[in-house]
């Protein structure tokens, strides 16, 4: 990709004001890389400075820068091609601004884990990959106006960049953010329901009571208490016991006498 890395350090600056000019030479697109390099040590000094908390200087440079290179590139699409001298004029700027963006990536990458305590980290993530799209958008409009003769010499140039840029897209691929350092809290299991009690077995009923009135009943001696015991009366006769006597029958026998 030409000159893509040239322009990666979206992924890692700070915005810059949006050029209005037409390009038509050399000039005009050094006067552009000047600016982004320049925002580029404002990035690394908001990165170095940043020891946790609120991220938003670093979140809203990432995001000027990106707005700023999108209206770059319209800019160079409406301007002229650049002459051979003019792509050579961008040689030593390509390469202070390479320099620039690998100290802005390392110290981004070693502030990771406070990004992420701070809950951030996914915000750098996601602006890293924004700021790279808008970088290879604005690459492949420089490389439309470079002259195929320097094509290579392009490519060299960008390496730098590109293989820096990279290093902050794989370091922040898996970042997560928390309290914790970013680590995954385990989920907290559920507790188990509880077991219903058994219903009780037929051993532990108590027998129904019985009786008419459907209470608990005794039974009654089958044996019946003595009787009363006779006293003597004053008359002699002896006094009637508790229950009455037994009534008496007669039998009147008459019989036939024979005369004979």
């Amino acid at each position: 990709m030409k000159f893509t890395a040239l322009f990666t350090l979206g992924l890692a600056t700070s915005a810059i004001a949006t050029p209005s000019l037409v390009v038509r030479d050399g000039k005009e697109v050094q006067g552009l890389i000047k600016d982004i390099s320049a925002k580029t040590d404002a990035l690394d000094a908001a990165i170095s400075s940043y020891n946790g908390g609120d991220a938003s200087k670093v979140e809203s440079a990432s995001e000027e820068l990106i707005s700023v290179t999108t209206k770059g590139t319209e800019t160079v699409k409406a301007g002229d091609d650049l002459t051979s001298s003019d792509a050579l004029g961008l040689t030593s700027p390509i390469q202070d601004l390479t320099d620039k963006i690998e100290t802005a990536i390392d110290n981004l990458i070693s502030k990771k884990s406070k990004f992420e305590a701070a809950g951030a980290a996914g915000k750098i993530k996601a602006a890293l990959s924004q700021q790279y799209d808008a970088a290879k958008g604005l690459a492949e409009a420089l490389s439309a106006k470079v002259p195929e003769a320097l094509s290579d010499i392009a490519d060299e140039l960008s390496a730098g960049i590109t293989k820096a840029i990279q290093k902050g897209v794989d370091a922040y691929k898996d970042a997560k953010d928390g309290g914790d350092g970013g680590e995954d809290k385990p989920e907290p299991t559920e507790k188990p329901e509880p077991t219903e009690k058994p219903e009780p077995t037929g051993g532990d009923d108590k027998p129904e009571p019985t009786g008419g009135n459907g209470g608990s009943t005794t039974s009654a001696p089958v044996i019946p208490g003595p009787t009363a015991t006779p006293t003597a009366s004053s008359s002699g006769v002896p006094a009637p016991t508790g229950s009455a006597p037994p009534p008496v029958f007669t039998v009147r026998c008459e019989f036939a006498v024979s005369d004979s």
